[in-house]
């Protein structure tokens, strides 16, 4: 359940938007995405999520990187946060 919490603020988040040169915040922001695609990946249950996720997470990286470096901050640190949040309420659920 809760990696399906983290998989949809993951996507909810990826549709914000990304230029070729990517900040600091979107680096740091994408390195947990692909971190956290890399373990749901392993997992039975998510693999019907995982194609979603990627086309999505795809999307949104292409989107964020015709941004402006202002923009992609705030893009990337709402979702930086909003993933840190999924997180720590997937821990406190004991996952």
């Amino acid at each position: 359940m809760k990696k399906i919490i983290l998989a949809g603020v993951i996507a909810s988040m990826s549709s914000a938007t990304f230029a070729a040169d990517l900040s600091q915040a979107c680096t740091d922001y994408y390195a947990a995405v692909d971190k956290y695609v890399e373990q749901i990946a392993s997992h039975d249950a998510m693999k019907g999520q995982v194609d979603m996720i990627k086309a999505q997470y795809d999307d949104s990286k292409k989107m964020i990187e015709s941004m402006p470096k202002d923009s992609q901050d705030a893009a990337c640190n709402a979702a930086n946060d909003a993933m840190k949040q999924a997180e720590e309420m997937m821990k406190s659920m004991g996952h």
